[in-house]
């Protein structure tokens, strides 16, 4: 047998008690949890209710907006991530039509690389080892700073003992991060699989 549920008639006008008017319904807030799916006070008084509590608690406000931009933020990125993945050619034609249509913007990007590479640069690093290190870098494989350039805490140099031959995906995913936090990620990984 079917359950029936009693029903509370769904006045308009409603009575808000903040306030003490009664006010059309439509300008009461949704809330699918009571009965006539609206709140008890009116959008006014809400607003009105949260602008004081902004008002007498801003550090806790904005504690509770970073942890939750951090977490969307995370769950965007992994999902980007793995749709990225999934989809690396359509990702590959992209970006090689953004990189034709922006020659300009690429150009930008590629210089100041370039720039931050050579202010990593020591005047007394012997090039033509760097160069060798360059040409001799096998099929498949990228050469990758082990301390980054552009790292978060400090900057690696762009000397020979600083270079590695990573393979072309490993090195996406190492990305900026230090030897030894790479290290913990792969070891991680190697866990989990």
């Amino acid at each position: 047998m079917p359950r029936i549920y009693k029903t509370k008639p769904i006045l308009d006008p409603k009575f808000c008690p903040s306030c003490s008017l009664t006010k059309p319904l439509a300008q009461f807030p949704i809330n699918k949890k009571t009965y006539d799916g609206k709140y008890s006070n009116c959008k006014e008084c809400k607003s009105k209710a949260r602008a004081l509590v902004r008002q007498l608690h801003p550090d806790r406000i904005k504690e509770q907006k970073q942890r939750s931009d951090k977490k969307c933020r995370a769950r965007i990125n992994a999902t980007v991530r793995l749709w990225r993945k999934k989809n690396w050619p359509r990702v590959y034609a992209s970006n090689s039509k953004w990189r034709l249509a922006n020659p300009a913007r690429w150009t930008a990007i590629t210089r100041a690389y370039n720039l931050l590479r050579k202010k990593a640069m020591p005047p007394w690093v012997n090039t033509k080892e760097l160069i060798t290190i360059y040409e001799n870098c096998p099929p498949g494989y990228e050469v990758d700073h082990i301390y980054p350039i552009k790292g978060k805490n400090f900057n690696g140099l762009h000397v020979p003992w600083n270079l590695q031959y990573l393979p072309m995906k490993e090195n996406r995913r190492k990305g900026n991060k230090l030897p030894e936090e790479w290290h913990k990620l792969q070891a991680t990984a190697s866990i989990s699989n």
